[in-house]
């Protein structure tokens, strides 16, 4: 007589050797499918933390630095008005104070704006002095390239050429 044991046996038993190993190849194969889009997913989740977390300390910095700019234009203003008012005092009538200051300010406004200073540098600028030419080993100088791009006619009109 057969038991109940036996019976569960002889039905879970795959027919031949080769098929139970492709069933436990497929099962395995299935869960490191499945380990893989789990660390796909952790790892695109992780890129967007980084990414919050990036931007977030971006934002606090320009807002840091943007009080700071106000704070200092607010500072600078109330030491050219006490500046003006001193002078104006000093020279006998307020008005006097506040036209020497202005005077101050657009002679220095002038001078900034003739000496015509850089304060950001693009990086790009002036490594690329050349550009390779398109048929061969030659390079072409920038100013060339745009003067080959366009041509004045007498008229004032402008063609672009290939």
């Amino acid at each position: 007589m057969e038991t109940e044991h036996n019976k569960s046996t002889k039905q879970k038993a795959p027919s031949s050797t080769e098929g139970g190993r492709m069933d436990r190849i497929a099962d395995q194969t299935r869960g490191l499918i499945d380990d893989i889009k789990e660390w796909i997913d952790l790892k695109v989740e992780l890129v967007q933390l980084e990414l919050e977390e990036r931007f977030e300390s971006l934002a606090n910095h320009i807002l840091g630095t943007l009080l700071v700019v106000v704070l200092v234009f607010i500072t600078v203003l109330f030491a050219l008005i006490v500046g003006a008012l001193a002078i104006g005092n000093w020279l006998g009538d307020p008005l006097w104070g506040f036209l020497v200051v202005t005077g101050a300010l657009a002679l220095i406004t002038v001078i900034v704006h003739l000496s015509n200073p850089r304060f950001v540098k693009a990086p790009w600028k002036g490594t690329a002095k050349k550009l390779p030419a398109a048929k061969g080993s030659d390079t072409v100088r920038l100013p060339q390239v745009a003067e080959s791009a366009k041509k004045e006619h007498k008229d004032g009109r402008s063609t672009e050429t290939k």
